[in-house]
């Protein structure tokens, strides 16, 4: 992560594209947007490799049509394959996101070492950075419980 954040964050935007080049946080949310897309787009693509052949066939011999078979049987075996990976993947680029301060971006962890320098009371902000972080991944680790235990997930033909 550290690699791609320094990568776009000196990437010669001006002298390739004519374009000025993004500031340091919009080069880290850059850097983290690449990264989520590539691991996201190869756990998706191995969850649709692992559906299940002889259920799709028997469901095709039942005379389901496609949709119904996408609906129903590959797009639940598919959410139920990624949903764990994803939401691990999702809170580990959150707390990953301290490494923009590297390039200078005011996150959280930058600003909590700002404010120790300024009041050299370092318990107390790092409590703070560490609430932030529980608030900011509670409500995704709940409501992927939500999901995972819905109706529409647990159904199986």
């Amino acid at each position: 992560m550290l690699v791609m954040i320094f990568f776009v964050y000196y990437f010669p935007f001006k002298q390739i594209f004519g374009i000025s080049p993004p500031n340091a946080l919009y080069s880290s949310i850059i850097a983290m947007s690449i990264t989520q897309a590539a691991y996201t787009a190869d756990i998706v693509h191995s969850a649709f490799l692992n559906v299940s052949r002889r259920t799709i066939m028997g469901a095709k011999a039942l005379g389901l049509t496609e949709r119904t078979i996408l609906y129903y049987i590959k797009l639940p075996d598919i959410i139920r394959q990624i949903l764990p990976a994803e939401i691990a993947f999702f809170i580990g680029i959150i707390r990953l996101s301290s490494l923009a301060s590297v390039i200078g971006a005011s996150e959280i962890v930058f600003v909590a070492r700002t404010s120790i320098t300024q009041n050299f009371r370092s318990l107390e902000a790092w409590i703070i950075v560490a609430l932030i972080y529980i608030i900011m991944v509670l409500p995704i680790t709940y409501f992927a419980r939500k999901f995972e235990n819905s109706k529409w997930i647990k159904r199986k033909w």
